[in-house]
Order: C-alpha cells, then structure tokens, then sequence
C-alpha cells in the first residue's frame, strides 16, 4: 500500500494539530511497547492498524480485531475466540483508539519541553471529556513524531506506550477489521458475548 504523500520531517507549528491532521481520514500502522504498571507490573509490545473507530491489534501472541461494532479477541495458540460487541469508545479495553480519537474525547490542559529517549520533545498533557476509566492522558511530541503515550487510570495504575515505525497510509475498506468466524474449525473454543 502507498504511503499518503505527508513530510514527517518538517517541524510543525503545533504538532498535536498537525498529528491530528495526518490521522484524519488515515490508515495508521504502528508498533508500540508498553509498560503497565499497577499492583503487578506488567510488559509487552505489539503491532497495531488503526482507523477510525476500527482497528487491528497484535499484542503479546493476541490478536484484536474490531470494525467499531463488534471486537474479535483471538488467541490462536490456545484456540480461543471471544466475541464482544462495542460500545462507543472504551479506551480502557481499546487504548489503541487515543491515537485516532483523543481530539474528541480529551481537552489539554498544558504543554512543557522535556527530554525523553535522549530528544528534546513536546509533553502534551490532557484531561479526560466524559470518558470513563482513564484519569490522565499525555502525548509526548519529537518533532511531528509521536513518541510516547501514557494513560493514567482512574484507579491509579499508569501504562506508558512507546510508539515506533508510525506510518500513515490510505484508509482501507476491504474487511481488514473484521474476523471470519467460518475459518475457524470444530477444535476452537468459541465465546460469544454479543
């Protein structure tokens, strides 16, 4: 797939309009690490397309998949599938959405410079507009380059995103963000909570 013809290197006068205004009507792909940390502390990385309110998501050997309506979490290894229906934007479950959604449902509230991964970067801080779970949001900025994001809970535990390899390509309307369910043989385990 072709890349949207969009200059990563150029500075922009406000990054987190400029962000904004890639993601718009973009396909974003991007690989990320994540580091939660609450009672237990917990680690991973993974792979994610997200679109609009759709998105598909590798993660630690699990796949999610959701076209906005309905999210497929799918563990290949032990042959198990659960089917969820969904329900506006649960960023909670979905943290992966903040990257297409958080002009909509967070308002910032301050900007400062700070040093991290060794570059000087925009911290972007943001208080949550009628969104349940999540206390806190900031978005880090090297250059137009998102960077980082951490999401504090409502319940106190923090995960900090590391953002890689940030592509912007054209929106895609094949069925990527749905899952087969008539691919799956008699030996899965099929849940459906719809």
């Amino acid at each position: 797939m072709a890349a949207l013809a969009v200059s990563v290197s150029a500075f922009a006068d406000d990054p987190v309009k400029d962000f904004s205004s890639r993601v718009s009507g973009s396909r974003v792909s991007f690989s990320y690490k994540y580091e939660m940390n609450a009672d237990v502390r917990v680690t991973g990385r993974g792979n994610a397309i997200v679109q609009g309110d759709s998105f598909k998501v590798d993660v630690d050997g699990m796949e999610m998949i959701s076209d906005g309506k309905t999210r497929w979490t799918v563990d290949s290894e032990a042959k198990e599938i659960v089917i969820e229906k969904v329900e506006g934007t649960d960023f909670v479950d979905n943290p992966i959405l903040i990257v297409t959604s958080f002009e909509n449902s967070f308002k910032e509230i301050s900007r400062n410079r700070e040093k991290v991964q060794g570059r000087d970067c925009l911290v972007v801080d943001f208080a949550p507009v009628d969104v349940s779970g999540i206390a806190t949001l900031a978005m880090v900025f090297c250059g137009n380059d998102l960077v980082r994001v951490v999401v504090g809970l409502e319940g106190g535990a923090t995960t900090i995103f590391d953002v890689s390899d940030m592509k912007f390509l054209y929106p895609e309307n094949n069925g990527m963000f749905s899952y087969d369910l008539s691919a799956l043989d008699s030996t899965w385990v099929k849940t459906d909570l719809r």
